[in-house]
Parts: structure tokens; C-alpha cells; sequence
């Protein structure tokens, strides 16, 4: 295993346990506070639902780029993706879905230990980024988690100072 294939492994395990133990420290009351106001509202639960969809997608387009094929498919709707899997992956309880994010990093975690260096600099179609590098695929990875809890702790900031 290569430097840049043991820093993503050691950044996806490092990250994944910042945001587990971040998910893990909200009260219950928490999961209702919105995050994103839009055609429908996000609420952390939502939030978190997108995360294990979004993981889970990720890592079929990098599987895919990894074994030659071209990434997303170029006609994907990435936002009727999100709004169908949130509104499935909301009728699990937070708690269930913090064991899916564990068990979508664990499964990450495991695909990128399998590449060797060469295979990070495969290129393949992003759904919303276009062509990228399968190491900035991965990178995303925790990029993406790391964005919207951060959207998520202002949320509940805001809801705090509205309440308090």
C-alpha cells in the first residue's frame, strides 16, 4: 500500500470518528433543528440520511472508476436521487442511521485499501464536479461529511440563540 492510499485510509477513519462522535453527542431534541430550507427542509435527520445515501453512492462510482468504468452516469438527476433517498432513509431513527454511516466508512475504508497508487490517479465522471481523479473522489468522501456537519452545527447554533 502506497503513502497516498495509507493517508486516505488514515483520513476516512479519522474523519468517519469525528463525525460519529459528533452525531453521537446530539441530544434528542436535536434531530428536528432545520439545516436547509428549500422545496422541503432539511432537518439534521435529513442531514444525516443524505450522508449514508451519499456515501453509499460515492462509493459505487469510485468501485466503478477503480474497475475502468466511467463514474456517474452522465444523465444522473443527483438531486431527485437525494430527495428519493432522504425521504426513505428518514424513517430510520437517527440511531440506525449513525450504524449504517459507521458500517458505509467501515466499507469505504476497505475499498480504498484494495488500490494501489496508480489506480488514485484514474479520472472518472463526478455527478456534479465532472471529471476528477479517483483520489479527489475519495478525498470528497469526508470533504462532504466534514461540509455539512459544519452546516449542521450553525444550524444548532442558530436554534440556540433563537431558543435560549
Amino acid at each position: 500500500m502506497g503513502p497516498r492510499v495509507e493517508f486516505l485510509i488514515r483520513r476516512l477513519r479519522a474523519e468517519g470518528d469525528a463525525l460519529l462522535t459528533q452525531l453521537h453527542a446530539l441530544a434528542v431534541e436535536a434531530w428536528a433543528t432545520p439545516v436547509y430550507a428549500g422545496a422541503t427542509t432539511w432537518t439534521i435527520h435529513s442531514v444525516l440520511a443524505h450522508l449514508v445515501s451519499a456515501e453509499h453512492y460515492l462509493q459505487l462510482m469510485i468501485a466503478d472508476i477503480a474497475a475502468g468504468g466511467p463514474g456517474a452516469p452522465a444523465d444522473v438527476d443527483v438531486d431527485a436521487i437525494n430527495a428519493a433517498e432522504v425521504a426513505t432513509l428518514t424513517r430510520l431513527s437517527p440511531a440506525e442511521l449513525i450504524e449504517r454511516l459507521a458500517m458505509a466508512r467501515e466499507r469505504t475504508v476497505v475499498l480504498v485499501s484494495t488500490f494501489d497508487e496508480d489506480t488514485l490517479d484514474r479520472r472518472g465522471r463526478h455527478p456534479v464536479l465532472g471529471e476528477i481523479t479517483l483520489d479527489d473522489f475519495v478525498k470528497l468522501i469526508y470533504r462532504h461529511a466534514k461540509m455539512h456537519m459544519r452546516d449542521v452545527q450553525h444550524a444548532q447554533n442558530s436554534n440556540l440563540m433563537r431558543t435560549g
